[in-house]
């Protein structure tokens, strides 16, 4: 009877296990920038090859671009515009939209010089924009505001919006919020001190958002393509995975019921064999010929 449990036990748990799905999370979609404009001598590296700068270029996660003296780039992540000054070292680190949340991810790491960047709008709930240095992070929802890394010390000023900083030197260091007209300087063994923006950085502010360029025509047609083609291809996958889930339920469905008649089967070979065995142990039973205590006397002592 043990074994008959022990078995019913192991059959049950081929049903659940058989009765289960599992349902693959959608991959990732990689996001493409663009480069809108270009000034002097700007290079882009990318898998080993370093090319000049154009505009019109996709610009995609792993992507590294530097700018030389007297030079540089704007670039466009869908409607924000970003802006790489003079002798600047920018890599794309992070350039994402996740499909199962519809949420994108944008991470800059500056390496050395200094970028600009302009959130166009609020950035919804799960998304996130952020610019890191080798000693600064820093992370917005909707600004204008600039990365400097330069002498192995960072600053971020903000024009307008809010901006949390915090340095990237410790690893359990504290964000502080920088409102506009605000900036503050992240420096090794120094405290972060939010301070009004110097007149040099207000005034540096306010050229690159005169000189920074709109988005041309021609690439405003080529992100609106290519923003198109990202809609119809997560259209696509998720047609693909309604009729992949579909499918899986209706196999599991006839895998159920497979299993369920497999199972009864087996259950009732199991309850004939155990009835046999039964019937086996009462004929045994009944051919063992029972002592007669009658005849026997009892020993006196």
């Amino acid at each position: 009877m043990r074994g008959f449990i022990s078995l019913l036990a192991v059959l049950c748990l081929s049903f659940n296990i058989t009765a289960c799905k599992t349902e693959k999370k959608p991959e990732p979609a990689l996001l493409e920038g663009i480069v809108n404009f270009v000034s002097g001598d700007v290079t882009v590296l990318k898998d080993g090859k370093n090319a000049p700068a154009k505009a019109g270029d996709k610009v995609s996660a792993g992507m590294r671009i530097i700018t030389g003296a007297k030079s540089f780039a704007d670039i466009y992540v869908g409607i924000n515009a970003v802006k790489m000054t003079e002798n600047s070292d920018v890599e794309i680190k992070t350039l994402v939209r996740d499909k199962s949340n519809n949420t994108e991810k944008t991470e800059l790491y500056l390496k050395n010089g200094k970028v600009f960047s302009r959130i166009a709008r609020k950035l919804a709930k799960g998304d996130s924009y952020s610019v890191r240095t080798p000693t600064t992070i820093a992370g917005v929802r909707g600004t204008d505001f600039v990365v400097t890394q330069t002498n192995g010390k960072g600053n971020v000023a903000c024009l307008k919006g809010k901006v949390r900083v915090r340095s990237a030197l410790q690893t359990e260091a504290e964000y502080v919020d920088i409102n506009g007209g605000q900036e503050v300087t992240v420096e090794k063994g120094k405290e972060l001190t939010v301070v009004s923006i110097s007149e040099e950085n207000m005034r540096n502010l306010r050229d690159i958002i005169e000189n920074i360029s709109e988005l041309k025509a021609e690439i405003r047609q080529k992100f609106e393509n290519q923003k198109r083609e990202i809609k119809e291809k997560v259209i696509e996958q998720k047609e693909k995975n309604r009729e992949m889930i579909n499918k899986q339920k209706e196999e599991n469905k006839e895998n159920i019921e497979n299993q369920k008649l497999k199972d009864k089967e087996n259950i009732e070979n199991i309850k004939e064999g155990v009835n046999k065995e039964k019937d086996k142990t009462k004929d045994l039973l009944n051919k063992v010929k029972k002592p007669d205590l009658k005849s026997v006397k009892p020993k006196i002592k």
